[in-house]
């Protein structure tokens, strides 16, 4: 075992532990990230976490892996930008030492020791050491993970449960994920066992019991019983959202429901994510929105659009083309006054004036320094 790698496995000794209690309200912190350093942001505009770091990651579980410059170690390899966990205080919970750290989900998390990710409980310890050169995040209690020329399955544990035997692999979602055998992609259950024939060119993971696949050129929805959710084929489709999902033939865009009906024609240019019941759409040189009926509930008159949060979204003014927020009637709640403009997260959207740096607003308009 390499010596670096012995140091770092001595500071996280191998052992399962139990997870230590969270703190309310971290998980709603915004990462806010200015000229290199990464601070937080609470949704009422404070600092609930002094200083600030060269990278962060958003609260998971009370944790939230940080990037700080390490120079103090007697091995060099072990100096420079290390990634480590902080509590919801701000005190370092978990040491600098990892290249690269993942958010905690179901009590562990991934993180990068030299070149292979190992899984750690939330004191530190290792509960898996570094075994593969690729992992994903765990989904209903698995995790895709990649030893250098197969894809396989890991539960929180550590323990491999579905062999390495794929040459590509996707999330378990509704009891199934995509796997890749040969050239074409099938699915497989949780047991392992090939629920869904290898017959696709490309599939995605389900949404709601329904996944997009390809197949040639052509894409399509099917169901967790591997039925067609209609006869229609695109030229593109992206997953559902909310019940919707967005389809394009001949270079127009429509939209879908789940039953696999087609709720508009093919007459729009672009679209963008269904969200909170409305769907930006641009017709010619403007934008507006459909319901989820199909309906043009937004007139098209809008330079830009953006998705639907918290009950408002970024829209930029066609004649002033500056950006501001409209409600779900389309009238301007916080009028056009910015260069940029972001979608509301935890309460909070980035903006920027013209010529200025980056800030935040409030959904009441007040404006926050990050």
């Amino acid at each position: 075992m390499p010596l670096l790698l012995s140091a770092i496995l001595a500071l996280s000794p191998i052992q399962v532990q139990a997870q230590a209690p969270t703190q309310a309200g971290s998980d709603s912190w915004i990462v806010a990230s200015k000229g290199g350093t990464a601070t937080f942001l609470a949704p009422d505009g404070s600092h609930p976490i002094a200083g600030s770091f060269l990278d962060a990651k958003p609260f998971s579980e009370g944790r939230s892996a940080v990037q700080v410059e390490v120079g103090n170690s007697p091995i060099p390899a072990m100096n420079g930008p290390k990634w480590g966990y902080i509590d919801a205080k701000g005190l370092l919970s978990i040491p600098t030492i990892y290249e690269q750290a993942r958010s905690f989900r179901s009590g562990v998390a991934w993180v990068r020791v030299l070149t292979h990710w190992g899984l750690i409980g939330p004191q530190g310890r290792f509960i898996l050491e570094p075994s593969y050169e690729d992992v994903g995040s765990f989904s209903e209690g698995l995790a895709l993970v990649w030893n250098g020329s197969r894809f396989g399955w890991v539960d929180v544990t550590g323990h491999p449960v579905i062999e390495a035997i794929y040459e590509g692999g996707g999330d378990f979602i509704n009891g199934l994920a995509p796997v890749k055998r040969g050239s074409e992609w099938g699915y497989i259950d949780r047991s392992g066992h090939l629920a869904i024939p290898p017959r696709y060119t490309k599939a995605y993971h389900f949404v709601d019991s329904i996944a997009r696949v390809q197949t040639g050129e052509h894409w399509t929805f099917i169901r967790t019983t591997g039925e067609a959710l209609s006869q229609e084929l695109f030229d593109k489709a992206d997953d559902f959202h909310e019940g919707l999902a967005t389809v394009r033939k001949q270079g127009k865009w429509a939209i879908m429901d789940r039953s696999g009906k087609l709720l508009c024609g093919f007459e729009y240019d672009q679209v963008g994510k269904p969200s909170e019941g409305l769907v930006a759409v641009k017709l010619g040189k403007a934008w507006g929105y459909l319901d989820a009926q199909g309906r043009l509930a937004i007139p098209a008159h809008f330079e830009k659009a953006r998705e639907f949060s918290l009950g408002l979204a970024a829209a930029q003014d066609s004649a002033k083309k500056l950006w501001g927020f409209i409600d779900r009637s389309g009238e301007w709640k916080l009028p056009p006054q910015w260069e940029r403009a972001e979608a509301f997260s935890q309460g909070l959207a980035r903006v920027r004036q013209k010529g200025g740096s980056w800030k935040w607003t409030s959904r009441s308009g007040a404006t926050i320094d990050g």
